[in-house]
């Protein structure tokens, strides 16, 4: 098992989606509302907030035509699929959004029934990920330095009366904080001036995008949805050790949202 981070996302501050394609005729479909993820997060974000992307791409390119779509993303590869039972392109005229939340960087695509993501979609990261996959270590990362759920001060205020009679007030219910950090990264999937052209969703990147707005959801041993505090939104990666620059941690300070 490896861990892996999504950022939500809302169209209404990354900008409209729009995917031209051709099967015969050409069609484009257009998203310009709503907030989304890779996966479903309704369940912990409520009805109508961070649907599935796949789920409504589907429904937008049914509408604008071709017959009917199927749409999948995959958790193990972190992809999309794209397919219809008559052959299509994607065309150059998708724009910029489109080709990030999607991954393709090389278009328009061939001819075929069946398109998969080209290259990691934004919003996604898998821990690993870089130049050094696996390739140094003997184990999956998961996270590390973990502060599992926890309350910070303030939930009850005491004071003492005169005669020395203590008493309190308190909230029943405490917000939980929840900190950790993913470690031993490689240097161009931590900082975007060193990305790698396969894996462009940089953990900076995810920090830039999602400071204390949008979810970030951590999958691991188990699956937590997190939001940056406002002391911890700020990308401040650290090196494992002081004289190597490959290698660095990137801490996480983060309210828990839920599981």
């Amino acid at each position: 098992m490896t861990l892996i981070a999504y950022s939500g996302w809302d169209f209404a501050r990354i900008g409209s989606f729009s995917i031209a394609y051709t099967q015969g005729a050409p069609f484009t479909a257009t998203v310009t509302t709503g907030s989304y993820n890779h996966i479903d997060l309704q369940s912990v974000m409520g009805s109508g907030s961070y649907d599935d992307f796949a789920t409504q791409l589907k429904t937008a390119m049914d509408t604008a035509g071709g017959g009917t779509w199927t749409v999948t993303w995959s958790t193990t590869t972190l992809t999309y699929t794209i397919s219809n039972a008559s052959a299509f392109t994607i065309d150059a005229g998708t724009n910029t959004v489109a080709k990030n939340v999607l991954g393709f960087n090389s278009l328009p695509t061939a001819s075929a029934t069946s398109r998969q993501s080209q290259i990691r979609p934004y919003y996604v990261l898998a821990a690993q990920q870089g130049s050094l996959a696996y390739t140094t270590f003997n184990t999956a990362p998961l996270k590390s330095r973990v502060n599992d759920d926890y309350e910070v001060a303030g939930v009850t205020s005491t004071r003492i009366a005169d005669d020395g009679t203590a008493y309190s007030l308190s909230r029943s219910t405490g917000h939980k904080q929840h900190d950790f950090s993913v470690r031993m990264e490689a240097k161009d999937i931590v900082y975007t001036r060193e990305a790698l052209t396969s894996f462009p969703f940089t953990w900076q990147r995810l920090f830039e995008h999602a400071r204390g707005t949008e979810p970030i959801t951590v999958v691991e041993s188990e699956t937590t949805v997190h939001k940056l505090l406002g002391d911890g939104a700020s990308f401040a990666p650290e090196r494992e050790m002081a004289e190597y620059d490959e290698l660095w941690a990137i801490p996480f300070r983060t309210l828990m949202v839920g599981r």
